[in-house]
């Protein structure tokens, strides 16, 4: 694990932010850095004993709850491309067995006290589809040959979410520069579904490109918007859209006021420029 958390460590540009968080002994991870030296440490203060070892109704509850904060958090940041790398072995839940279109859903959730987990799996999917965030994850296992349970997991948790899983390998570096690559160098496409339905379902979204030997990597899709009462929709915050975004909002309305002073040098003069800008209304 620490070896992993190194390779994304070494990895980062001077100019990006990071911070590590543990699933269980949060006080000793790092909050958002620049400083290597820092996340570094706190790599170091990892004492293992992951609580993903063994099938338990605390550890599935943990990886949601933490997961699911980190993309709440990542939200707030302007709308630009966002990743968490999770560097861990899969839980042991088949999460094929445990959809209710499997004929031993019941049996199965009896069994194993998953039931809640899966509905809060699909939760934590769409609170990092709509914070922009794509979760990699790492299996520090190393070889181990075949597909099993566990790893069979972590695909889900990526795949999901827009990322992919570096797993089966005793050396994850060249998994990690392309995660890096990914974060690097990508497309923002947006588009306007013809269909206005707005009954909280699940849109599958699929993109392709006639080039060959490319492997395109999306969001598997997003959740329409529910119906809510009218006294509880709120007013789209157009001028905090216009501020953060990366790209340009051209139906803000902004007002500009200069006004020059004479310095006691009489050949300069201060300028001074206010900037106004009116939040949208409906």
């Amino acid at each position: 694990v620490q070896s992993c958390a190194r390779l994304v460590i070494d990895a980062l540009g001077p100019h990006d932010l990071a911070a590590v968080v543990f699933l269980a002994n949060k006080r000793a991870g790092q909050e958002f850095t620049y400083d290597r030296s820092r996340l570094l440490a706190a790599v170091e203060r990892y004492k293992g004993g992951s609580p993903g070892g063994a099938l338990t109704t605390l550890a599935p509850r943990m990886l949601v709850d933490t997961l699911g904060d980190v993309a709440d958090g990542l939200s707030a940041l302007p709308a630009r491309r966002k990743a968490i790398v999770y560097v861990a072995t899969g839980l042991p839940i088949d999460i094929g067995s445990v959809m209710p279109d499997s004929p031993d859903w019941l049996e199965v959730l009896r069994a194993h006290d998953t039931g809640e987990f899966v509905g809060r799996l699909l939760g934590l999917f769409d609170r990092a589809r709509r914070a922009n965030v794509n979760v990699y994850c790492l299996d520090p296992s190393g070889l181990v040959g075949g597909l099993s349970v566990e790893q069979d997991f972590l695909r889900t948790l990526s795949q999901n979410t827009g990322g992919f899983t570096v797993t089966d390998t005793n050396d994850p570096q060249p998994g990690v520069a392309q995660i890096f690559r990914e974060n690097s160098s990508y497309y923002v496409l947006g588009y306007q579904p013809a269909n206005q339905r707005t009954e909280g379902r699940f849109r599958k979204v699929e993109v392709r490109v006639n080039r060959p030997g490319v492997t395109v990597r999306t969001r598997s899709g997003y959740m329409e918007p529910g119906r809510a009462p009218a006294a509880t929709r709120k007013a789209p915050d157009t001028l905090g859209t216009a501020i953060s975004g990366f790209l340009p909002k051209t139906d803000v309305s902004m007002r500009v006021t200069a006004a020059p002073f004479a310095l006691s040098t009489r050949k300069r003069a201060a300028l001074a420029i206010v900037v106004g800008l009116q939040p949208g209304r409906e």
